[in-house]
């Protein structure tokens, strides 16, 4: 604990000696977010309970520039629950403080790059391989440590350069009051490569992701020990004529290593993707529909000499959660992990009505079912409809209500419920300085 003081008294006098010395030279940030969530018995669809809850989660950070080039930033962090419903519920405690951001960036004016060096956000294009460092810590945070290189050696492209290491638990800063939280199932080092290209109606994006994944022998053996995986990929965006735009992004993954416990090393060959076609009337550019699908793979495959290859993708620092708030729950009996992407098809059909400000209303239809055949008929999981409203009140205030409804199919074995309800309030006040 006295590491952290320490450390937090560090940064607020060196914040305040930067405001005596240049006025300009530092500024500050406050974002405050309360939630409301409930959810009903189906939600987890064996020995399913109801849930209602409210979580609230407090930033405060501060952004020195010594010179034009140069920006260190620091925020910390807290978000603690209330629970009111629960299947046994957890003793209320005001939770950990951490480490939101620490990092160092650098600039240079007369080179095309910039270099970030510490704990940073890190998000590519729409999150569908590179989102959020910690899956297990819900919304706490989403950062990676990692040091990241930006470089920019024509209009319109940039190569971006990034290794990250993401421990089992949050012990690479100081915690105040640590909550022994788990942020990953498995200790997770990782390096990577992001090229953009901008064009007048159309972007498109190449990467590569390589994953060590180790287990740490002080934690169990309900997760494979060591993982080694390659993941390549691409995304595309273009404009078309009549209010028409098409994107798409697909990958494939593949690795060697004990993929689940007591099975010998096996080679994984997966992959993932999605596209959707936008649609936006001319007379009323207030109104969008998306139609699409989406997809990851699952199963085994015919790996030689009488064996078996892994099929299941791994969504890695993926999985929170690009296609649903309240699925991600459900995934933990049918894919063995809260927010698991494996194993899943599902066409959508999403509509966005940008009501005259500050209201804009979604509303997206999925049929879920699984991608291959796992231990028998490939089967339908059920159909989800996603309800949401959001507001922008100006002045850094912003709030949403969000309903899911999910008709469940039972089998009898993962799934004995028949349907679930899921919905979340949220007020959000965010100052910049």
């Amino acid at each position: 604990m006295s590491r952290t003081i320490t450390t937090i008294l560090l940064l607020f006098a060196c914040t305040g000696i930067t405001r005596a010395q240049q006025e300009t030279a530092i500024s500050f940030d406050l974002d405050h977010r309360s939630r409301l969530v409930y959810w009903d018995e189906g939600l987890f669809p064996v020995g399913g309970w109801e849930g209602l809850f409210s979580r609230h989660r407090t930033i405060v950070g501060a952004t020195w520039t010594p010179l034009p080039e140069l920006a260190l930033r620091a925020a910390l962090a807290n978000e603690f629950f209330r629970w009111y419903r629960h299947v046994d519920a957890p003793d209320f405690t005001f939770d950990e403080i951490f480490f939101e951001n620490l990092f160092l960036r650098w600039q240079p004016g007369t080179l095309p790059l910039m270099l970030t060096l510490g704990r940073q956000n890190m998000i590519f294009d729409e999150g569908f391989v590179m989102m959020d460092g910690g899956p297990l810590d819900g919304s706490r945070a989403i950062y990676f440590n990692a040091a990241r290189l930006d470089l920019l050696p024509a209009t319109g492209h940039t190569v971006t350069l990034f290794a990250l290491r993401q421990p089992r638990q949050d012990d690479l800063l100081p915690v105040l009051e640590a909550a022994d939280r788990a942020l990953l199932e498995v200790p997770t080092d990782a390096a990577g490569l992001y090229y953009t290209h901008d064009t007048g109606g159309g972007r498109g994006s190449a990467y590569y992701l390589y994953t060590h994944e180790e287990q740490d022998d002080a934690y169990d053996d309900s997760f494979a020990r060591k993982v080694f995986r390659h993941t390549i990929g691409g995304r595309y965006s273009r404009s078309l004529v009549d209010g028409w735009r098409v994107t798409a992004e697909g990958n494939v993954q593949f690795g060697t290593g004990h993929f689940r416990p007591g099975i010998a090393e096996q080679q994984q060959r997966a992959w993932s993707w999605y596209a959707y076609a936008t649609w936006q009337a001319a007379d009323h550019p207030a109104l969008s529909v998306d139609a699409g699908m989406y997809q990851y793979s699952g199963g085994r495959y015919d790996a030689g000499e009488g064996t078996q290859g892994d099929q299941h993708f791994a969504p890695l620092f993926a999985r929170w959660p690009k296609w649903s708030e309240s699925f991600i729950y459900t995934l933990i009996p049918l894919r063995g992990g809260v927010a698991t992407w494996s194993n899943l098809l599902a066409p959508f059909l999403r509509l966005t009505w940008r009501v005259p400000p500050p209201l804009t209303v979604h509303a997206t239809l999925q049929h879920i079912r699984e991608s291959h055949e796992s231990g028998g008929e490939g089967k339908d999981i059920g159909t989800l409809l996603i309800l949401q409203a959001q507001i922008d009140a100006g002045h850094g205030l912003t709030g949403h209500a969000l309903l899911e409804r999910m008709w469940l199919r039972p089998d009898d074995v993962t799934v004995t419920a028949d349907s679930y309800l899921w919905a979340r309030l949220e007020l959000r006040y965010r100052l910049r300085t």
